[in-house]
């Protein structure tokens, strides 16, 4: 509990790329979403949110708003942005 989240953080995306670094994460990713969202469970589910996005805020590759449930957070990627996967309060 003493260990700052960042460390923590640091942690988890080398454990990640050093299990995960062969994975072409570009593929990979929309394969696997195609597929939950097929799943007979995900019937009326959304994986972007519908609301308003409100203090949108931009720090180089980074960017985070605010939506009606939360917070919001993006990642610029080859010169794209995508929602990440990182969870705000």
């Amino acid at each position: 509990q003493d260990t700052p989240q960042e460390v923590i953080d640091a942690h988890m995306r080398k454990r990640a790329e050093n299990k995960f670094g062969h994975v072409d994460a570009l593929k990979f990713v929309p394969e696997v979403m195609g597929l939950v969202a097929n799943m007979p469970e995900m019937e009326g589910q959304t994986f972007i949110p519908q609301e308003k996005l409100t203090d949108l805020k931009v720090d180089g590759n980074r960017a985070t708003g605010k939506v009606e449930g939360g917070s919001i957070s993006f990642i610029k990627e080859g010169g794209r942005w995508y929602l990440s996967g990182e969870i705000l309060n």
